[in-house]
This record gives structure tokens, C-alpha cells and sequence, in this order.
């Protein structure tokens, strides 16, 4: 459980953490399948934010899922770790749509499948499907923070700025703490406000000291700008 709460919260630190929880709990008992998935999750995540190198993390998360599955075929959370490993280091979007397909007809309530799903429609340019996955993880999981930006991110990725914003303030008005200003930068950028840009991801590489994710965006939007 602490290896999930600290999983959905992302960041380097936590993701750091979240695997330790999730290896402490496969040493204590090594046929533990929830624990082997939450650390296929992890080393995806892991990679995802840089923190490793796909190489490094990816086959790790392949790996942990395939185990996860041997022990307990029935979970859905591998699946859906599988099919993130084909589409990020294998490349194999065929392979990876099949499975995510396999996962939500097992479990259509499982959000996270949805959340993926809408990920590799974005980036197989089908921007308004992957829109539509987006809203379904977060209709069936309201209060996830991860879901509801995940909404604002579709809503940018299919052009769709004005809404894209708008999802991003209602967001901000329950989570305060919310940090995804990379995507309200990127609105920023796509409508003419490149000062606007500028200053969001300024600040929000200072307050997440200086992560990957933040400082690429940051990169791009001063290279906009013209400040190279």
C-alpha cells in the first residue's frame, strides 16, 4: 500500500521509494503477486521520468510483470505494464494495443488500462480516442490526480487548448498542489504567451528541483522564445 501511494504520487523521490516497498514485500514473500506488478509499475514509471534509461527499466518492468502473471493470471495491472513496455522500448504498437484491449475487456473498470490506452492513442495519432480514454480512467477514478491531468494532457495533445486550460484551472482548484505546469505552459506556447511559458516553467523547475521533465520543457519553451 505505501508502494502504491507513493507510486501514484510520482517524482524521483518517490518512485525511489515506492520500489523499495515494493522489493521490501517481494523479500518478506516472494510469491506475492500485487507486490511484483506494483514494482513492474514502478520501473516503467522510473524510466518514464528518466530517473533510468529504458534499457535499464523497462526489461526490469517486463520481468516483474511476467512474474506477477505466472503467479496470479487473472491481475490486469501486468497487462497493461506489458503492453507500456512494448509501446516505450519495444516499439511494438500492434502487440501493445492487443493487450491493452485484453485489459479493459477483463476489467473495463480498471482505470489505469484506460489511462494507458489513452497514452498509446495519442501517440499512434488518434488524439480524440485517446481523449475519450482519458475522461473514462477519470469517470471511473474522480478524485486521481494522475487521471484528471492526464485529461488536460489529451485535451492539449488533440489541439484542443481552450479545454485543455480549462481542465488544467479546474484541476488546480481541489489540488493546489498540482504541478503539471508543463502543460499549461505548452497551452501557453501553442497560443502566443511564450513570457507566460517562460515564467510557469521557471518556476515549477525550482519547486521540483530541477526534474527531467520539467527542465526538457523548460528547454524547449526558452528555444521558442528565442532565448537559446
Amino acid at each position: 500500500m505505501k508502494g502504491r501511494y507513493l507510486w501514484e504520487r510520482s517524482g524521483e523521490e518517490n518512485l525511489g521509494k515506492s520500489r523499495e516497498f515494493f522489493e521490501h514485500a517481494i523479500e518478506k514473500d516472494p510469491g506475492y503477486s500485487l507486490a511484483w506488478a506494483g514494482l513492474a509499475d514502478t520501473y516503467n514509471r522510473l524510466a518514464d521520468w528518466g530517473v533510468l534509461s529504458r534499457k535499464d527499466a523497462n526489461p526490469r518492468a517486463r520481468a516483474a510483470a511476467e512474474r506477477a502473471l505466472q503467479l496470479d493470471n487473472s491481475l490486469v495491472s501486468p497487462i497493461v505494464a506489458l503492453a507500456h513496455v512494448k509501446t516505450q522500448y519495444e516499439w511494438d504498437w500492434a502487440g501493445a494495443e492487443r493487450l491493452y484491449k485484453r485489459a479493459i475487456e477483463l476489467n473495463p473498470n480498471y482505470a489505469p488500462a484506460h489511462q494507458h490506452y489513452s497514452l498509446y492513442l495519442a501517440e499512434v495519432g488518434r488524439p480524440r480516442e485517446a481523449v475519450a480514454e482519458a475522461r473514462r480512467a477519470r469517470e471511473i477514478e474522480p478524485l486521481s490526480l494522475l487521471f484528471g491531468s492526464n485529461v488536460v494532457w489529451f485535451c492539449y495533445v488533440a489541439h484542443q487548448y481552450d479545454q485543455a486550460e480549462l481542465e488544467f484551472r479546474k484541476l488546480t482548484e481541489w489540488v493546489p498542489e498540482f504541478t503539471g505546469t508543463y502543460i499549461l505552459a505548452s497551452v501557453y506556447l501553442q497560443t502566443g504567451r511564450q513570457r507566460e511559458a517562460v515564467a510557469e516553467l521557471q518556476k515549477s523547475a525550482t519547486e521540483s528541483h530541477r526534474s527531467v521533465l520539467e527542465l526538457m520543457y523548460l528547454g524547449h519553451a526558452l528555444g521558442v522564445s528565442g532565448a537559446r
